[in-house]
């Protein structure tokens, strides 16, 4: 996982869901395609489940919906 640790750093901020969104949209800026922003927040909601991080895994869970158009009103429109 390539942005572990800035993945962390969002999901432990005071408002996770907009910190995620954030680093999501800096992602697409810098040049990372929707499929490959996806990919790696998919690998850190995969670490979550594994470790019974629940909490983290629904804020991811609801992030990658927005990434993949499944979050109504609030989806990311990503390049």
């Amino acid at each position: 996982m390539e942005y572990k640790k800035e993945i962390e750093k969002a999901i432990n901020a005071n408002n996770p869901i907009e910190s995620l969104k954030e680093f999501v949209l800096l992602l697409n800026r810098k040049g990372l395609s929707k499929n490959e922003i996806y990919n790696e927040l998919n690998l850190y909601f995969l670490y979550c489940q594994e470790h019974n991080k629940d909490e983290e895994e629904n804020i991811l869970g609801d992030v990658l919906d927005m990434i993949t158009g499944w979050y109504l009103g609030k989806n990311l429109d990503l390049q």
